[in-house]
C-alpha cells in the first residue's frame, strides 16, 4: 500500500514509543484512553510555546487519526461570532481528511505548506474552553454500538460525506458555518468512539442541514445575480 511522502506527517500507525508522549495517552489513570475533549484542553494548556503548527497538532493526536483532526478543524466554525472566510479554509484539511478516509488512505496527512502552518496557543485556549462543554456532553453520551455503521466499508462512505460537507462549508453562504459543522461533529465523533448512532444522527443532520443550505446558497445566487443585472441596466 502506497505511504504518504517523506517528511509529511502522520502518526495514526506509529508506535507510541516513536511518537512520543502525546496528550491521547499521557497523563491518564488505569491507562484510560484521553476524550477529544481531554486532549484538546492539553494541548491548549501547554505552555512551552506561544504558538502551535499543525504538524504539532497533529503528532500530538497520536493515533486517534482522522476522527480528532475532523473534529479539530470542524469546531471553530461552530463558534457564536462568525469569522468572515474562516469556512473556506478550515474546509480545505476537512475534505482531503474525508477524501483521504474514502479512499482508504492508512493514516492522514498535509502538504508541507499546511503542516507549518502556525495557531497562537491563546486562540486555541479559547477555542477549546467554549467547545469544550458540548463535547463533554457528547462524550458522555458516545460508547461503542451500532457497528454496522462503523466497519471498513463504512467509514469509506463516511469520508465521502464528510468531502460533501466541507464543500458545503467552503460555500459564500451567511451564517451557515455552524450549521454545516453541526453534521461533522456527530460524524468525528462517532468515527472516534465506534459510535454508529452518532455517525447516525450525523447522517440525518446532513441531509437536513445540507439542503438547507443548498437552498439558501441558491437564493443567495439569485439575489446576487438580479442586483448585478440591475446595476448594469440589463
Amino acid at each position: 500500500m502506497n505511504q504518504p511522502p517523506r517528511g509529511w506527517p502522520g502518526l495514526e500507525d506509529q508506535p507510541e514509543d516513536e511518537a512520543g508522549p502525546s496528550p491521547a495517552a499521557a497523563g491518564q489513570p488505569n491507562g484510560r484512553r484521553a476524550t477529544a475533549s481531554e486532549i484538546f484542553i492539553a494541548l491548549a494548556k501547554d505552555a512551552s510555546s506561544a504558538t502551535i503548527t499543525v504538524g504539532q497538532i497533529i503528532d500530538a493526536l497520536g493515533q486517534r487519526g482522522y476522527g480528532l483532526l475532523i473534529l479539530l478543524f470542524s469546531l471553530p466554525n461552530m463558534l457564536p461570532i462568525p469569522v468572515p472566510g474562516w469556512g473556506a479554509i478550515l474546509a480545505v484539511p476537512i475534505g482531503a481528511f474525508g477524501l483521504q478516509l474514502a479512499i482508504g488512505w492508512p493514516r492522514p496527512w498535509l502538504p508541507r505548506r499546511l503542516v507549518e502552518r502556525t495557531i497562537s496557543r491563546q486562540s486555541l485556549a479559547a477555542l477549546v474552553t467554549r467547545a469544550a462543554p458540548f463535547l463533554v456532553r457528547l462524550e458522555k453520551a458516545a460508547k461503542p454500538r451500532l457497528f454496522d455503521l462503523t466497519t471498513w466499508t463504512a467509514e469509506r462512505v463516511l469520508g465521502a460525506v464528510i468531502v460533501c460537507l466541507s464543500l458545503l462549508l467552503s460555500l459564500p453562504v451567511p451564517f451557515t458555518n455552524g450549521l454545516v459543522a453541526l453534521p461533522l461533529v456527530f460524524l468525528s465523533l462517532g468515527l472516534l468512539e465506534r459510535d454508529g448512532v452518532l455517525i447516525l444522527v450525523g447522517y440525518i443532520l446532513t441531509g437536513s442541514i445540507g439542503g438547507l443550505v443548498v437552498t439558501l446558497g441558491w437564493i443567495v445566487l439569485k439575489v446576487a445575480t438580479l442586483f448585478v443585472l440591475r446595476e448594469l441596466g440589463i
